[in-house]
């Protein structure tokens, strides 16, 4: 072969090899460096590989070098995210707040309640009022209705966990800034006050509080009835 054409040849290749486009899973050396890969789609370098980020606002992903503007209104666990200290923001379906934690988004909180989760410049608002039993939670000590409103939830050690049933008519709502648990029919063995007292569920029993757990305390032979907050046991 020429050895020209062959010197050309691989010129030619070196440069084609250079405009080859980066892909996720690509190594990097630029931390944070971000890159439009199309319209709405980037890649972002993190720990020194490429994570593909999709940038699902309107504006897409636009500008170029250290420029580059990736839009969204949300993401999802696990996408890489800036290592800003405690930036928060919402998930794509406004149902949980996220943290950035080692580079990556995290969930740290489910918003289940009316208002969900919103995100504005200077902070991000989760409405907890309704939890699940077990999901991530940084409200430490706070209270929330179970998602069927039948039981009192508190967040404690940062996961949701059972605070008390709440089997009576009016079951878990919230009043005012408090959330209320209607405690006055149980379950033998449900969690308990030392005081309480409950008519169990198939109302022929008054339940006594007895070492936190629901206990049978009487049989009720035409039945036990709630009336407000009283107990009749006849």
């Amino acid at each position: 072969m020429n050895r020209k054409l062959a010197l050309g040849m691989l010129a030619l290749a070196l440069v084609l090899s250079g405009c080859k486009k980066p892909k996720a899973g690509d190594p990097c050396k630029t931390e944070g460096k971000q890159l439009c890969t199309t319209k709405t789609d980037s890649l972002v370098c993190t720990s020194g590989k490429y994570e593909a980020l999709p940038c699902r606002a309107a504006a897409g992903c636009t500008g170029s070098g250290d420029q580059v503007e990736c839009a969204n209104e949300g993401y999802l666990d696990g996408e890489p995210c800036d290592s800003v200290t405690d930036d928060h923001e919402c998930s794509i379906d406004k149902k949980a707040q996220l943290k950035c934690v080692s580079k990556h988004w995290k969930v740290v909180d489910k918003c289940l309640g009316p208002a969900a989760c919103k995100s504005t410049t200077s902070e991000v608002h989760c409405d907890d009022t309704f939890a699940e039993l077990g999901a991530p939670c940084t409200n430490a000590d706070s209270y929330s209705c179970g998602v069927d409103k039948k039981s009192l939830l508190q967040c404690k050690g940062e996961k949701i966990v059972l605070d008390s049933q709440c089997r009576g008519a009016e079951g878990c709502r919230k009043v005012g800034d408090k959330m209320r648990c209607d405690t006055t029919v149980a379950a033998v063995g449900d969690v308990c006050e030392t005081d309480g007292e409950a008519c169990s569920v198939d109302g022929k029993q008054l339940l006594r509080c007895k070492g936190l757990k629901m206990a049978v305390s009487q049989s009720c032979k035409k039945g036990c009835k709630v009336s407000g907050e009283d107990l009749h046991c006849d």
